[in-house]
């Protein structure tokens, strides 16, 4: 019943016939179960001025519609046991007189020209091995690799008014092109808005700062709640925000923290074709210049472990490395070539100390 109920509020809205109860209605319809409905083009449309053959076309496609509209109401009617005999009377007067003009000239344009679909939209998530990664190729051609543990939701409509998804964990995004229809990215922390780019994002639930480095195009940024200031990534250049201040509401950044964003330059070695930020996808763990404590999450991820450092003054050392196919504890013998640590592996746990 709900969505005739919403045609029935709609008409009476632009007929001006409703009342403060009914655009209350309508107005948690609207927000809980038909968000996407284009109510302000069909005000815009009714505004609009029709000839008359328009209007003879759309009042023979409004019939049609109206008649399958009208049983249904009168079958919800009849099995009311104190059916609303004011609604039922404005139905039996001609049809331009009421509301029910509204309902049915727009009832046949919509579903003549199937402008819109009142069955809400669905979610599609993605999601990623423990230790592995995923590939994914979007509705508009959009393709997206998606790294250990994450996820990637976007709704059955994507790409009808815009082309959006929710991003947790890190993934490379090769955008099509679509001049009309911005690509966005949601995270935690930043919204990603592009047109056609490649870009890594990274962007765990667990880790201290957000990443976004841009290989190709340009992409604009905003922080979660400040979307009205924009930063313009160019190609080679990566944004790192500090999580504790965006996302966990902390008003400046500790003393050995990150500052509330920074942006640097992208590394990548001669012999490399993708940078550090996006060598996973050629199966290669790369940090460059980062501290232990990242690096430390980097590889519990990579390796599908889990990793404490008990010496505090371990955490800010940093160091650079790539490692392909060495297990986790080649890795960590060569990591000790430039730091003074010890390890402990039991099972799945490696304690740093």
């Amino acid at each position: 019943m709900a969505p005739h109920r919403l045609w029935v509020l709609i008409g009476k809205k632009l007929s001006g016939e409703i009342t403060a109860l009914e655009l209350d209605e309508l107005t948690q319809l609207l927000n809980n179960d038909f968000a996407e409905f284009p109510l302000q083009e069909l005000e815009d449309m009714w505004k609009q001025p029709v000839s008359s053959g328009e209007r003879a076309d759309h009042n023979v496609a409004a019939e049609r519609s109206w008649r399958r509209l009208e049983g249904t109401l009168d079958k919800d009617q009849d099995d009311s046991k104190q059916p609303d005999r004011r609604v039922v009377s404005w139905f039996k007067r001609p049809f331009w007189l009421s509301s029910a003009a509204v309902v049915l000239v727009l009832a046949g344009i919509l579903f003549h020209a199937d402008l819109f679909d009142l069955t809400p939209p669905k979610n599609n998530q993605i999601t990623a091995p423990d230790r592995g990664t995923s590939k994914v190729i979007l509705p508009d051609g959009t393709s997206v690799w998606l790294n250990a543990k994450s996820h990637l939701t976007y709704k059955s409509d994507f790409g009808k008014k815009i082309r959006e998804v929710k991003l947790q964990g890190e993934a490379y995004f090769d955008v099509a092109e679509d001049a009309q229809h911005p690509f966005i990215v949601r995270t935690s922390t930043i919204n990603l808005k592009v047109l056609g780019t490649a870009f890594n994002v990274r962007s765990y639930p667990d880790e201290r700062v957000t990443e976004a480095a841009l290989v190709r195009g340009k992409v604009r940024i905003s922080l979660l709640d400040n979307e009205d200031k924009e930063i313009v990534l160019k190609p080679s250049e990566k944004l790192t925000v500090n999580n504790a201040i965006v996302r966990d509401g902390k008003k400046s950044a500790g003393l050995n923290d990150p500052p509330l964003m920074t942006v640097t330059y992208v590394q990548k070695a001669p012999q490399d074709s993708l940078p550090y930020e996006a060598l996973w996808l050629e199966n290669t763990l790369a940090f460059n210049n980062e501290n232990f404590e990242q690096i430390a999450k980097r590889m519990s991820a990579w390796y599908n472990v889990t990793m404490s450092i008990r010496n505090p003054n371990l955490k800010s050392v940093k160091m650079s490395g790539k490692f392909k196919d060495e297990s986790v504890e080649s890795a960590l013998k060569a990591l000790q070539l430039v730091a003074d640590f010890d390890y402990q592996i039991e099972g799945r746990h490696i304690e740093i100390r």
